[in-house]
């Protein structure tokens, strides 16, 4: 098979369509089985025949070679086609939809969620790292605190999620006005990891015992490993499992989806946001992924506004 991949080695494997174009890829670190490869293309792809196979491709030839069934054979890093089951062209499209944008925000060990999540997990739930001052810990999210909101609530279920996210105890109704317990919408996380979280540079796949999937290259230290969650007896305090699907799919479009290709790198969306924003950057701001982060921003400070305002004895 044809070695040579992008340029940029962000992927050592990647699917054209029969006309070259590309549909989707990833990095493979050796974990990754055709059946997973399968269902994770199912949630990104639309095809004119429900019957479709992956083949080896060879991209100096523009020839396909052996089919690749959904087993639980590893999928080797190379080039592959999209075709029907028999071996002809077919025409192939990618789901409109796009990830939710986020800003990488900070967290402090004596904001209340903060502490409510570090109080439940005490560690990294991916390293098991332990820190008795959280100095090198920091509670991540599924989905932007704003989404938690009564409002934000609402626009996630439009959105197609699931509504099983109803609070379970009566503490959490002196904590935030949400529909969404924040105690279940986080996790804690070696420092390092939140910025690759917060990016969905990797994701929990809850159908595979809760295995830490990367997407995209240099995060071998984690890929492969488990979301560590047997400490936690009470069913009501577990992170969601609605919420790491959703975070999980965020990663599969963002960086599997496609070429996987931001029309904003990290950096430009950390120099931005970092202090305040700047709004002189035409090729950033008049790009529709412009337009929503600032969206997804306004709406994540406004919600930091109304906590800091809310009365906590407030129901």
């Amino acid at each position: 098979m044809d070695e040579q991949l992008s340029p940029r080695k962000r992927r050592n494997v990647e699917v054209f369509d029969s006309h070259e174009n590309v549909v989707a890829g990833f990095w493979q670190y050796g974990t990754l089985k055709w059946d997973d490869f399968y269902r994770y293309l199912d949630e990104l792809i639309v095809t004119s025949t429900p019957s479709w196979m992956i083949f080896g491709y060879d991209t100096s030839t523009s020839r396909h070679g052996e089919p690749h069934p959904a087993c639980r054979d590893t999928v080797i890093p190379g080039h592959y086609v999209l075709l029907s089951s028999i071996g002809d062209s077919i025409r192939v499209g990618l789901v409109s939809s796009r990830p939710r944008p986020r800003i990488s925000r900070g967290s402090s060990s004596d904001d209340t969620h903060c502490s409510r999540v570090f109080a439940r997990d005490g560690k990294c739930l991916i390293t098991g790292l332990e820190s008795y001052t959280y100095t090198r810990l920091k509670v991540a999210n599924m989905i932007p605190p704003a989404d938690e909101s009564q409002a934000g609530h609402a626009s996630w279920l439009s959105r197609g999620n699931s509504d099983k996210t109803t609070r379970k105890s009566e503490e959490v109704r002196t904590v935030r006005p949400s529909r969404i317990d924040p105690l279940q919408n986080g996790i804690t996380l070696r420092k390092d990891l939140c910025d690759a979280w917060d990016g969905y540079e990797f994701g929990v796949d809850t159908k595979q015992n809760y295995c830490i999937v990367a997407f995209i290259k240099g995060l071998e230290d984690i890929n492969g490993r488990h979301l560590q969650l047997d400490h936690i007896e009470d069913p009501n305090q577990r992170p969601l499992d609605e919420l790491l699907d959703y975070h999980f799919t965020q990663g599969l479009l963002s960086h599997v989806k496609g070429t996987g290709e931001s029309e904003w790198s990290f950096e430009e969306v950390e120099d931005v946001f970092e202090d305040r924003f700047d709004m002189s950057n035409r090729k950033l701001w008049d790009t529709r992924e412009g337009k929503e982060i600032l969206e997804s921003a306004l709406a994540d400070r406004l919600f930091d506004l109304l906590v800091s305002e809310q009365d906590p004895t407030d129901t």
